[in-house]
């Protein structure tokens, strides 16, 4: 059993390798221009700093989750209305992310594969990269993370384990109220597993401070909108988008991507969103609809974002591996459902877009190690044998992109025509 200044210099590794890749790639990298998701943020920070008021430049005051836009407020506050401060702060997240990530690996592995873990999250390219970006994942990822970490800590007592589970699982919720999906999903299971040590009580009890913790934001919509509101107002239009986007990019419906008049409130703006996704589902039929969820499904394993992403490729069998041998394995259901039912919710809200898998990859990085350890353990001479040729594939589809790009997109097409 590793001694606690040898667990605390391997999170100290961690974090601090961790931190250092994710500054390097913020000061290589210029800050983005503020538009879209991250203009929506930006302008929800501004004016809570201004007039102390949530909302956007139009007037929302709900399409947004509050968690991110207040960060950015705090940190303006701190170091002024400087982009460079946030993406220095989201590498202190990023780096905590990674330590957490070696807690969770700690759980179930011996030394030296918790420092492994989280050296390998440390290098993840889906983990570094938000650190550059005005959106939620970042913090996101920190608080799955966190609530996993806390979750999986079995020389905790069960109710301080149901405390951290609950509050990081709320604490993302604020930045994306899907949270709550991998987080009731985890909650439900872990009773079931005896190696867990955590009781029916122990699971309503982190359901508890969960909701308990939630509650404000859902009774301010209730006082604003004057209805309940459990997350934003933009649920309509993630709906829609989830089924619309990619039959428009694959030309499988010609009408133009709908939008509702000027002006629209934006409780009225998501009541038509939802009209106009029922009007689509029913007039597309079963074949088109399996097709748009089909291509969201696929988007989240699509390696290029333009570049070549080698390390989600390079991890990608090892993960789906973990969640095979979750069967025999309890303790890892509870990581492969949230990574399950994460994909789940992507596929369906949302649309095709990529990087939406960042919001699940430090479970899928864990549940990678832990893959690579038991196929280590169980059958090392085939570890030996594939993992090289499999690293040789991914590295020279990183050195030379473009024919294996050229390749995926005919086969997309092909299957998508």
């Amino acid at each position: 059993m590793p001694s606690v200044f040898t667990r605390a210099r391997t999170w100290a590794i961690v974090g601090a390798v961790a931190f250092a890749l994710r500054f390097f790639f913020v000061l290589y990298h210029p800050p983005l221009p503020l538009q879209g998701d991250a203009l929506g943020y930006n302008e929800y920070a501004v004016h809570l700093m201004e007039t102390g008021r949530y909302a956007d430049d139009s007037g929302d005051r709900g399409s947004r989750m509050p968690g991110y836009p207040i960060f950015l407020a705090a940190v303006y506050s701190l170091a002024g209305r400087t982009l460079r401060a946030v993406q220095i702060a989201q590498c202190v997240a990023g780096a905590l992310t990674c330590v957490f990530i070696a807690l969770i690996a700690d759980s179930f592995l011996p030394a030296p594969w918790p420092l492994i873990a989280g050296l390998t999250a440390a290098c993840y390219f889906d983990l570094i990269a938000p650190s550059r970006y005005i959106l939620s994942e970042n913090l996101y990822q920190l608080f799955i993370a966190g609530a996993f970490a806390g979750l999986y800590r079995l020389s905790w007592k069960p109710l301080r384990r149901s405390a951290a589970f609950g509050a990081g699982i709320a604490a993302a919720y604020f930045m994306r109220p899907e949270a709550l999906v991998p987080g009731m999903a985890a909650l439900a299971l872990a009773p079931l597993i005896k190696e867990l040590k955590f009781g029916w009580s122990k699971s309503l009890a982190a359901a508890a401070i969960t909701a308990l913790l939630i509650a404000p934001w859902i009774a301010r919509n209730r006082i604003i909108f004057q209805r309940w509101i459990p997350s934003s107002t933009a649920g309509g239009v993630n709906l829609y988008s989830g089924l619309a986007l990619p039959l428009l990019s694959r030309g499988l419906i010609s009408e133009p991507f709908y939008a509702p008049p000027p002006k629209t409130g934006e409780l009225a703006a998501g009541a038509a969103y939802t009209a106009q996704f029922k009007i689509l589902w029913r007039r597309v039929g079963a074949g088109r609809r399996i097709k748009a969820y089909a291509f969201n499904f696929l988007a989240l394993f699509y390696p290029f974002l333009p570049g070549y992403d080698a390390t989600f490729m390079l991890l990608l069998p090892f993960w789906l591996a973990a969640i095979l041998i979750s069967f025999k394995r309890p303790p890892l259901i509870p990581l492969s459902c949230a990574v399950i039912s994460s994909i789940a919710v992507y596929t369906v809200f949302g649309g095709p877009v990529s990087r939406y898998r960042q919001e699940y990859a430090p479970i899928a990085v864990c549940l990678a190690v832990l893959g690579i350890y038991e196929l280590w353990r169980r059958k090392p001479e085939l570890l030996k044998r594939a993992g090289p040729v499999w690293a040789a594939i991914n590295a020279a589809i990183w050195i030379l992109p473009a024919s294996a790009h050229r390749l995926m997109i005919l086969l997309r097409n092909a299957a998508f025509r």
